[in-house]
């Protein structure tokens, strides 16, 4: 991200209001702890007033929320956002997943990682139609 005009704007971004408020919305679903509006401020190098701006437009739209303590949080309009996309990746790759498992003889998963844990968003099971040993070692 470069600087400009005080806040981080990420190169080649033809929009710097929308820049900074994306660099927002990244900033508090990544953040070990929710963090507040001064936070955000200080992060973005913007008057609180500004940032306070984006985040009521994104809790107009249901993506951030705040706490009573006016910590900001994600909010469920985001998994709304993800849910297409996740729906997306799954129909692309059931079926590779389904050809490995097949080829492999093993259950096979589509896994991404949100930074803290995996999330399985597909798998593809094995279908046994003979007895099967299992080998402990």
């Amino acid at each position: 991200m470069a600087e400009h005009d005080g806040g981080p704007v990420r190169e080649g971004a033809p929009s710097q209001t929308l820049s900074r408020a994306l660099t927002l919305l990244e900033t508090v679903v990544e953040a070990p702890e929710p963090p507040t509006i001064a936070d955000l401020a200080d992060g973005l190098g913007v008057h609180r007033s500004v940032a306070y701006r984006m985040l009521r437009t994104f809790e107009a739209h249901g993506l951030l929320r705040r706490d009573g303590l006016g910590r900001v949080h994600a909010a469920p309009g985001l998994a709304v956002l993800a849910r297409r996309v996740e729906q997306d990746l799954r129909a692309a790759a059931m079926p590779h997943l389904t050809a490995v498992s097949t080829d492999l003889g093993m259950t096979a998963f589509l896994v991404v990682w949100d930074g803290a844990h995996c999330l399985t968003l597909a798998l593809s099971l094995i279908h046994i139609s003979e007895p099967t040993r299992l080998l402990s070692i």
